[in-house]
């Protein structure tokens, strides 16, 4: 007879991205969504210039 347990999987972080600063205006109710969205977008362009940044490397090394 078979016995099956529940094995709960562990969440992989991507530790590849920047996730930003979080800031105490953050969560002062003040801040509008294009303030929010504007974050956002400055992130993703970090993250974006920081992978082209990596493949320069890459070719680099070869």
């Amino acid at each position: 007879m078979r016995v099956f347990f529940y094995k709960p999987e562990i969440p992989v972080r991507d530790h590849t991205t920047f996730g930003g600063k979080i800031y105490f205006t953050d969560f002062d109710r003040k801040t509008t969504l294009s303030e929010i969205a504007e974050k956002i977008i400055s992130d993703r362009k970090f993250d974006q210039q920081c992978m082209k940044n990596a493949e320069i490397r890459k070719e680099w090394k070869k």
